[in-house]
């Protein structure tokens, strides 16, 4: 929201998760079939430590089978 806020482009966001923003227009959307696209950002030598890893192994499992549910490509 923050980054759209900023002149950043556009998003679509859940609703349950977005808070008024004085410098934001939030439209309902409906018969809209949508995507999610999560960004992982992280120091490669923290890739390393075994609490990051078992994130980034939940997420890819998440990922996988939300995909799967949906009946998309899973990812390798």
């Amino acid at each position: 929201a923050e980054a759209v806020a900023a002149g950043g482009g556009l998003a679509l966001m859940p609703r349950w998760t977005t808070r008024p923003h004085p410098a934001l227009v939030l439209r309902p959307l409906s018969g809209v079939h949508t995507r999610r696209h999560i960004d992982v950002l992280h120091r490669p030598e923290r890739a390393a430590r075994r609490a990051v890893r078992t994130v980034l192994t939940e997420l890819h499992r998440a990922a996988a089978t939300i995909q799967r549910r949906d009946g998309g490509a899973v990812p390798a």
